[in-house]
């Protein structure tokens, strides 16, 4: 008779990631509840703002001192097994460090002179399998990029602070993870999940290696780590705290899936690549898809107020139905026509409403995005024309302002609001 094969009994825990994000982000030191889109992920998300750049000079290392409540810089001497480790050094205006090289026995660090560590703790029904093969390592990753992109999402909205990156496993901008697999203890297993993924449970919470790991030695055993080698981001943006409202606003979003438009991604996001990747072509063509997405976002929301099916509308914006291009002006096949039946659901609920109608084309709003925007997109488009700093922000000032003005009337009108 053939020994039956059971499969051995699931160990639940909590993995913590731990990471140097080479932006400074304005948020208090605190465990902030994250909840991903759809996904029915959640975990915790915090960051710890730090100040100053580890610079070798002759076996010393710069490190900041805040002793006797002065803030100042200081010299330690390094160990003599770490003095002739390679290391590259960058400096920004004014001869300030900006980012720091050392390639060390735990891969490489880098660190501008602003700067925050940022910690991500969620449940995992299984440590044991949490690293036995790459696809769960993975999806270990997965988890980590998205939750740490819906807390930089939410918190882009509330402040409209773009001086940062998105996670991604094409760019590496988190050139080393400290990894911590922890098994809950007897206490934890009978504690709703709520309970363990709080600010106060977690701040109070010791994490260490699963004990199955060969680095366990030791009262403090170093967590495993990745290491990764890329350029160093050039950044010395010191950020102001967010306000108490702004900080209630991020609280409520965060946990909230699709709590914020895509439209108000996009707007963001495009300065993104003014700010950061210093290309102002780009931005007014991102600035103008933003504006496009607002149109659609709403026209979606009336259709299916009306009834239509969320095929029969997709339908409706695709040029190769029949049907669709048919309707020729009166359709939904371009910007212009969209905007025209967008105006037409506003009008047809104020005049159920007795309030008077509007013609859209003939608000400053509009002028300016015509003008400012969707001219400057086609040129940018067509005509491979390239534009200035000043030019962009001068067009993302005008798709904000016709965004907000469609923003303004489709929330107030509309009775089912997109997520």
């Amino acid at each position: 008779m053939k020994e039956s094969k059971t499969k051995p009994p699931e160990v639940p825990g909590l993995v913590k990631v731990v990471f140097d994000y080479p932006f400074d982000i304005g948020l208090m030191d605190m465990y902030f509840p994250v909840a991903v889109t759809g996904q029915g992920d959640t975990g915790m998300v915090k960051i710890t703002r730090l100040e100053g750049i580890q610079t070798f000079d002759k076996g010393k290392v710069l490190r900041e001192d805040n002793s006797d409540n002065k803030k100042k810089i200081i010299k330690l001497e390094l160990p003599d097994d770490q003095k002739n480790k390679p290391e590259l050094v960058g400096f920004a205006e004014e001869n300030i460090p900006a980012f720091h090289h050392v390639i060390g026995d735990r891969g490489m660090s880098s660190y501008p002179w602003f700067y925050c560590k940022v910690e991500i703790i969620f449940p995992i029904n299984d440590i044991k399998s949490a690293w036995s093969n790459p696809q769960n390592q993975d999806f270990i990753n997965d988890i980590v990029i998205k939750l740490f992109n819906k807390f930089i999402l939410v918190y882009r909205d509330v402040t409209t602070d773009i001086y940062n990156k998105y996670l991604t496993k094409e760019e590496n901008i988190a050139l080393y993870k400290e990894l911590y697999i922890s098994e809950f203890s007897e206490e934890e297993k009978s504690l709703p999940t709520n309970k363990i993924l709080s600010n106060n449970f977690l701040t109070n919470r010791n994490f260490s290696p699963f004990l199955n790991f060969p680095n366990n030695a030791g009262p403090n055993p170093f967590p495993l780590v990745q290491g990764s080698i890329t350029t160093p981001l050039k950044n010395n943006v010191k950020k102001k705290e967010v306000e108490q409202g702004q900080a209630m606003a991020f609280l409520h979003k965060v946990v909230m899936p699709a709590s914020i438009p895509v439209f108000n991604q996009v707007l963001l996001s495009s300065m993104e690549r003014l700010v950061m990747d210093n290309d102002p072509r780009m931005t007014i063509v991102d600035l103008d898809t933003a504006v496009e997405i607002t149109i659609a976002h709403y026209l979606f929301g009336f259709l299916l107020e009306e009834g239509k099916t969320l095929n029969e509308i997709v339908d409706l914006f695709d040029d190769e139905i029949e049907a669709s291009w048919k309707l020729r002006e009166k359709g939904y096949l371009t910007t212009m026509n969209r905007l025209a039946r967008l105006e037409e659901f506003f009008n047809k609920k104020f005049l159920a409403s007795s309030k008077p109608s509007i013609t859209i084309k003939n608000t400053q709003e509009y002028k300016d995005w015509n003008k400012l925007v969707r001219k400057r997109r086609n040129a940018a488009v067509h005509a491979w024309e390239q534009f200035n700093d000043t030019m962009a922000r001068e067009s993302f000032g005008a798709a904000q302002k016709f965004i907000r003005y469609l923003q303004k009337i489709g929330d107030e009108l509309l009775i089912k609001k997109l997520n």
